[in-house]
């Protein structure tokens, strides 16, 4: 499946990352990626669904890291109003779709009437 930034063309580089260890995220990327990465400052990141921003503000701890300062998040939907993660480093993220959903514990999800999981939905922790 080919990258966003292929879409997109024009020298834009992909920093992908990566779960190791299933918990904490890394950029996997080569000293060549590394450099282009610095110079493009500005980056967009890409995620699909905005619950806490928590995944986000992973990433943008990373880089910033590394020295790139203006950085722009695009969820393809925001389910939460409030994407508190990113409210606390300041940033405001844009999104595709904006459609509020409810957030249920583990309990609320397998034992609600409403829950997602009586509606089928597979719960991920």
């Amino acid at each position: 499946m080919p990258r966003v930034a292929d879409w997109l063309g024009g020298g834009t580089l992909s920093l992908l990352t990566e779960k190791p260890d299933g918990k904490n995220f890394r950029l996997n990327l080569s000293s060549r990626d590394w450099a282009r990465a610095i110079e493009i400052n500005p980056i967009v990141i890409l995620d699909d669904v905005g619950t806490t921003g928590r995944n986000a503000a992973e990433v943008i701890k990373l880089t910033r890291g590394v020295g790139i300062s203006k950085i722009e998040v695009l969820y393809t939907w925001q389910r939460r109003e409030k994407l508190e993660e990113l409210e606390a480093i300041g940033i405001s993220p844009k999104n595709v779709i904006y459609a509020l959903r409810p957030t249920f514990t583990k309990k609320e999800c397998e034992t609600l009437e409403n829950g997602f999981c009586a509606q089928g939905w597979e719960l991920k922790e």
